[in-house]
């Protein structure tokens, strides 16, 4: 159990302390594609979010196949010091039930200074259902791995919660 916890605890780490992940998805004859997203992951729901436009190579291919792996890592690790997050799952467009959770989510870690203000014009949620071609996309993990340069190991993304 203490090496689950400390496995859990780095892949928290890593998690919390970037703010980019390269979502790769692949077309409908299996063409891979891999796109560097903002994200934000909430421990509740054990969802990660990004937003991005519907036009772009990845929202196409997420909207065909759901399937997704999604890779975090800090690009300025020294060589020999790569720890990383693999994570295996599904992508689907955010509807109005989760929406305010991703736009808050979003709003508070992609812009900590904003002020109340600045929040409001950023604000997507009352003309995101309609007429935006971006949109907010949720990742169901169903497998998620901490990486290093020696291999990974899998990790229980709903342990991540408790850990601090």
């Amino acid at each position: 159990m203490e090496g689950n916890i400390q496995l859990n605890r780095k892949a928290k780490e890593i998690i919390d302390g970037n703010k980019y992940m390269v979502v790769s998805t692949s077309d409908k004859d299996g063409g891979p594609w891999g796109a560097t997203v903002l994200y934000v992951y909430d421990e509740e729901s054990e969802l990660f979010f990004f937003f991005s436009d519907l036009e772009s190579l990845h929202s196409r291919n997420i909207i065909e196949n759901p399937r997704v792996s999604l890779t975090i890592f800090n690009a300025g690790s020294p060589i020999g010091e790569y720890k990383g997050i693999q994570v295996e799952g599904n992508a689907h467009l955010v509807g109005k039930d989760k929406l305010d959770l991703a736009f808050n989510l979003y709003s508070k870690r992609i812009f900590p200074n904003a002020n109340a203000k600045q929040l409001e014009r950023l604000r997507l949620k009352d003309y995101y259902m309609e007429s935006s071609k971006s949109k907010f996309f949720y990742v169901e993990a169903t497998h998620t791995y901490l990486a290093n340069g020696a291999g990974r190991v899998e990790v229980d993304v709903i342990d991540l919660a408790g850990i601090r």
